[in-house]
């Protein structure tokens, strides 16, 4: 019985540590410019110009994601991306962790555009592109939009 205790309890341990551990995000770090071209929104009003840009910086020891247009930054958040929910704006979170090796599984939790989204960022093996999906549904299969950046050198 202390034997199946200690198993036990060894992998509660084991599973709340992988929880804590921040996501490798040093992939998406720098700065991003949309390709309007190959990007798909399911509403095609929100991809306005061709001056989208993300970017991505260190921030301690959170991520500083950054979004906007040729006017500006118009948005911005931190976060860790521990698999634990962070509030990231008022009335919002996120949760968001490391897939594979060049991917950060995400979802919107609260009443930002009033649905719960589910997203994933991957960067390509060499580095310059990077996709952002949006999903309708939590298995990843339902795609809403895909934003398809390129790295600004």
């Amino acid at each position: 019985m202390r034997i199946l205790f200690a198993i036990v309890l060894f992998s509660l341990s084991a599973v709340m540590a992988a929880e804590d551990k921040a996501a490798d995000q040093k992939q998406f770090l720098g700065r991003w410019r949309m390709n309007v071209e190959k990007s798909r929104a399911a509403h095609r009003d929100d991809v306005v110009g061709d001056r989208l840009w993300r970017s991505y910086e260190r921030d301690g020891d959170r991520v500083r994601a950054a979004w906007g247009d040729e006017t500006g930054e118009t948005g911005s958040y931190w976060a860790k991306c521990t698999g634990r929910p962070e509030k990231v704006l008022e009335g919002m979170s996120i949760r968001c962790w490391q897939g594979a090796s060049m991917v950060i599984e995400g979802e919107q939790l609260g009443k930002g555009d009033g649905k719960h989204k589910y997203s994933r960022r991957e960067v390509s093996a060499d580095g310059s592109t990077m996709t952002l999906t949006w999903f309708e549904d939590e298995k990843r299969t339902v795609v809403s939009d895909r934003f398809v950046f390129e790295r600004v050198k």
